[in-house]
């Protein structure tokens, strides 16, 4: 679970069209979990991975009228930076453990860094609109891989789901 925070501006092309983009500060993450036995040792590995990025999604808007609210749908690319990161992570082999915190390396190296900088994808996103509040729901589909690793068969993508609450400051 994580946060969104920044600003968008929405250029009026019409009464029902519209084009969104904006800059954000976006938190992104995941954890994983794996045990089982390796060479007559039980190991078990647990990581939690916390991410921060600049987004920066544009979209394409349709607004419906709805009588007291409108209705939106939302549907455009987005390209973003991975600018900060921690990756937690416990390891237990038998009995013995360790856990440690370090840094995200930001890069293409598969030898020194972890992830690569940038991502893009898809962004899809419907809500409704009370005045100068919005409540939606986004998806965003992440079609770079962002793994640092070269081998072929391992491929890291965003996937996020997010709940969005809008105040808009001009109309």
């Amino acid at each position: 679970i994580g946060y969104q925070l920044g600003m968008t501006s929405q250029s009026k092309k019409t009464n029902t069209f519209s084009v969104e983009g904006g800059v954000l500060w976006s938190t992104r993450g995941y954890s994983y979990d794996e045990q089982g036995w390796i060479e007559g040792m039980f190991v078990k590995v647990e990581q939690d991975v916390s991410l921060n990025y600049v987004y920066i999604p544009i979209g394409a808007k349709a607004t419906f009228n709805l009588g007291k609210a409108n209705l939106y749908l939302k549907l455009g690319p987005y390209v973003a930076a991975g600018i900060v990161g921690e990756i937690h992570e416990e390891i237990q082999v038998d009995n013995i453990s360790e856990d440690a915190t370090v840094e995200v390396q930001w890069g293409s190296d598969p030898k020194s860094d972890d992830l690569k900088v940038f991502d893009g994808g898809i962004n899809i996103g419907t809500g409704l609109e009370f005045g100068i509040v919005e409540i939606g729901v986004e998806y965003d589909h992440g079609i770079t891989n962002i793994s640092a690793m070269t081998d072929e068969e391992f491929s890291m993508k965003n996937r996020n789901i997010g709940i969005t609450v809008s105040y808009k400051f001009a109309q």
